[in-house]
């Protein structure tokens, strides 16, 4: 299933050029935290390929290749040993959803040099249908700010 193309109106959350170097950004972090031993993050690069449509890069598919042959020889009893053990629902919830939008915001602002100030949530807030507060409170909650960008 493919990503919805964007409209053809650009939004905070940035247009078709924005999102291909938000996705670059996020392969690239994925690649680190699954070369650092965190294996859910190999799944994470699979689907944002697969809704993207873009080819897997080279550590996605030796990941697969490496996994599908530890199945195979009984190396591995199970893919959650190759994918990483399932987060429980409540890692998986609202919360993280809205700090994910506001964060793509954040990085399309910096990219465009904005300042990353209250106006800026209160934009981002209302394009994702919660309040500049919120938004903030999100973004810092998940993404506080001695993190390093890839930290996340």
């Amino acid at each position: 299933m493919k990503r919805k193309a964007p409209s053809k109106e650009t939004t905070i959350l940035g247009d078709e050029e924005s999102r291909q170097r938000v996705d670059a950004f996020l392969l690239a972090t994925y690649a680190k935290c699954y070369a650092g031993g965190d294996k859910e993050y190999l799944m994470s690069g699979i689907m944002l390929c697969v809704e993207a449509g873009y080819a897997l890069p080279d550590w996605v598919r030796q990941g697969l290749e490496d996994g599908h042959r530890a199945i195979k020889v009984g190396k591995a009893k199970s893919w959650d040993l190759v994918f990483g053990k399932a987060k429980p629902v409540a890692s998986r919830n609202r919360k993280w959803k809205v700090a994910n939008q506001v964060k793509l915001g954040v990085l399309n602002a910096k990219h465009d040099g904005r300042a990353i100030d209250d106006g800026l949530f209160d934009e981002i807030g209302e394009s994702i249908g919660v309040s500049g507060s919120l938004a903030k409170l999100r973004y810092y909650e998940f993404f506080p700010p001695d993190r390093k960008e890839t930290d996340f």
